[in-house]
């Protein structure tokens, strides 16, 4: 089926007939036990996809179609969920007054998630808030780097990437509301490293999702991890919001008129200023300039189903000089690029039968990335393109088990263009899945999937187990271990020169303990991972590079593994106003692969990560202030012979702070953070010379840098 007929079957599927029906209102206010009013409740009537977010002052109000007796659903992070029958009627407008009470943490229930960290979702054990991503320090609100504060991440600073459990940062995936990103980060220069697409998102997304191994069924083409991001089914803050900082300008809006909804963010970043109040190691012929615009537009057709259409477009340019250290001359190379990418998807998700118990999810997307280069005078750039189409039904079994089933398409082209040379890929890929998940108790379950895959570029077909199991062992605790198989297509360069290369693949199994009760969190998880058939290049010497075009032959030759232990504790209990946590990850990991001339620990790998993340809201001040320190052992490094050496450790501290006040009338959010604010001079690592004599370091595009702006809001205004 081509793309477009794909795009044209879901709008067609979200058109249902609307008839002319009379609406109500609902309205009220959330308090907690003690009266205080709870700002960004989730109020939604059950069964539906109607609803509303609680304002800062907790109010809410909303029209709604569905008449008659009903049950108002009401949700906070941190509290307990509340149903409330309410009676709605056109001609009597309904004022509730809501109470929650704070969770006790208590799961009545075991959860079945295998190795993921699920971010706000009120099934599943909170380890991180929506809002955690924003104002970790260090993090800069980039998603990516939030994530990395948690276990089993390295810290890889020169090139982006989220690197989980010994894999490289392309064995991790993205998806944005179950469809494939395939760039997720903006196109940068060479040893610098790039932000996520999403970062200036914010609050859209309402979930996030991150699988450090053994994840669902219905994700696939991720070695190691995947990140999936869910956006909000209404806007969470209506209104318009002005950003300015020190590297740009952003313009953020939402609002819901009826049945429609839209939420838009432009931005225009120009890092030539703070660079040259900040000392830089880069020589920069051309800071790095950002401009875009991203939206999400929601309707609801009736009030059992929703469609999103969701559109990105980006540019972004700069210009380096670099040392390229595969040339033996002293002298630098220039290294400028220019960046586009648009990215666009339709995602329709229904309820229905009888009771509801009957879900579907059917998406399509499509995504353009363009790279043009200019190598010292010389040409150059890469392109690729991905059409995909997702259909998922899933179905309720009881008050706890369900069964889920679905399939997706993907038509993906790549090209690579150096001088007047081309080189290009083209290739369809076809997965369906199926997943259980069976409580055979409310303290032991179990989920087990089967995922099918194939590809017409090397006309493989593949078949991934997938299985865990949970149980629950008190209250507020539980262990579960889980065990399956995952593939991922070998590298594009690899595939041009080699387009009947096997998938790579790697086998998980992992054990874990966790406990929540009263804000703390503790989870210990023990891993290993097996890899198979990765690729190899016969090759007489080594070269780090990781620039450079793999011309050598290449073979499924490769293998590894990587085993270890993560552990992790958040508090938000034990001293008022301050909220804390610590990830400790420990790594063993080997492997043949790439140009590699006998297995080794990968250049991007560090034995011992650490990191130590405090928050502190000052009572009566509407200051928060934080600190986050990173530690991490040395990384190996080696020369064109393959003798091995070892970097220094790596220690960053970081700290941010944010005031929230009130600028001629309008809500406004000062804040201001610095990394590194002790100077440490870290080395990545390092690349020797092409004749083996002289190692070059990679370091940081600056030892220290700091960031300040402020937020207002154009539409809120007091008196």
């Amino acid at each position: 089926m081509k793309p477009l007929h794909v795009c044209s079957l879901l709008l067609w599927l979200a058109y249902v007939p609307v008839c002319l029906a009379q609406e109500a209102v609902v309205s009220g206010s959330v308090f907690d036990q003690h009266d205080a009013r709870l700002a960004g409740a989730n109020i939604s009537l059950k069964g539906t996809y109607e609803g509303v977010s609680a304002d800062s002052l907790g109010n809410f109000v909303f029209h709604t179609e569905t008449l008659g007796p009903q049950t108002l659903l009401v949700s906070l992070v941190g509290y307990q969920t509340a149903e409330l029958p309410v009676l709605i009627q056109p001609t009597a407008p309904a004022t509730l007054t809501v109470r929650l009470r704070e969770a006790a943490n208590e799961l009545n229930t075991v959860t079945v998630s295998g190795s993921s960290f699920i971010i706000s979702d009120s099934k599943r054990m909170v380890l991180m808030k929506p809002l955690d991503i924003l104002t970790t320090p260090g993090a800069n609100a980039d998603i990516v780097a939030a994530l990395q504060t948690l276990p089993g991440t390295t810290k890889v600073g020169e090139t982006e990437g989220l690197f989980v459990r010994g894999g490289a940062g392309t064995e991790t995936r993205t998806f944005l509301d179950d469809a494939l990103v395939a760039n997720p980060f903006y196109s940068g220069g060479p040893d610098v490293a790039q932000r996520s697409r999403f970062s200036s998102a914010g609050l859209l997304f309402k979930g996030t999702s991150f699988g450090k191994g053994g994840f669902s069924a219905q994700y696939g083409q991720a070695l190691s991890a995947m990140v999936a991001l869910e956006t909000q089914d209404t806007d969470p803050m209506p209104g318009t919001t002005l950003a300015l900082n020190t590297g740009g300008v952003a313009l953020t809006s939402a609002k819901e008129t009826g049945k429609f909804s839209y939420w838009q963010n432009t931005y225009y970043t120009n890092m030539a200023l703070l660079f040259q109040l900040i000392p830089q190691n880069i020589n920069w012929q051309r800071a790095p300039e950002y401009l875009g615009t991203n939206f999400l537009m929601r309707y609801r057709p009736n009030s059992r189903s929703i469609l999103k259409l969701y559109g990105m477009v980006s540019g972004n340019r700069s210009a380096l000089s670099w040392r390229d250290t595969a040339r033996l001359d002293p002298q630098m190379a220039r290294y400028q690029i220019g960046n586009t990418y648009y990215m666009g998807s339709v995602n329709y998700r229904a309820t229905f039968g009888a009771d509801n118990g009957w879900v579907l999810k059917a998406l399509a997307s499509y995504s353009n990335n363009v790279d043009d280069l200019n190598l010292t005078g010389t040409l150059a750039g890469r392109s690729d393109e991905l059409w995909q189409s997702k259909v998922l039904v899933s179905r309720s079994l009881g008050e706890l088990s369900s069964l889920l089933v679905g399939t997706e398409t993907q038509h993906y082209a790549y090209t690579n263009r150096y001088a007047q040379f081309n080189r290009a890929i083209a290739y369809q890929y076809v997965a369906t899945f199926a997943e259980a998940d069976w409580f055979l108790t409310n303290r032991l379950a179990m989920k087990a999937g089967l995922r099918y895959e194939y590809t017409s570029l090397n006309r493989q077909a593949s078949v991934s187990p997938r299985f865990t199991l949970a149980y629950k062992t008190g209250p507020y605790s539980q262990i579960s271990g889980s065990a399956g198989r995952f593939l991922q297509l070998p590298n594009n360069l690899y595939l041009i020169s080699n387009p009947t290369l096997n998938t790579e693949q790697a086998w998980h199994l992992m054990a874990n303990y966790e406990r929540t009760h009263n804000k703390r969190s503790m989870r210990v998880e023990l891993y290993q991972k097996q890899y198979a058939q990765l690729v190899t290049e016969r090759v007489a010497a080594y070269d780090a590079n990781p620039y450079r075009y793999p011309t050598a032959a290449t073979t499924n030759g490769g293998f590894g593994y990587a085993r270890g232990l993560d552990l992790f504790f958040k508090d938000a209990q034990s001293l008022k106003q301050l909220e804390w946590w610590v990830s400790y990850s420990l790594l063993d990991t080997r492997r043949l692969f790439a140009n590699y001339l006998a297995e080794a620990v990968p250049t991007f790998v560090s034995k011992h990560n650490a990191n130590v993340v405090v928050k502190y809201t000052v009572p009566g001040a509407n200051l928060t202030i934080g600190a986050n320190y990173v530690w991490a052992s040395g990384r190996p490094y080696y020369s064109p012979t393959f003798q091995a050496y070892e970097t220094p450790a790596f220690n960053s501290m970081s700290l941010n702070a944010s005031y929230l006040t009130r600028l001629w009338g309008h809500f406004t959010v000062l804040y201001a953070s610095a990394d590194n604010v002790l100077g440490i001079r870290n080395v990545y690592s390092y690349r020797f010379t092409a004749d083996g004599t002289q190692p070059v370091p990679v370091i940081p595009g600056a030892y220290r840098s700091v960031f300040a702006g402020l937020s207002v809001s154009l539409s809120n205004k007091s008196k």
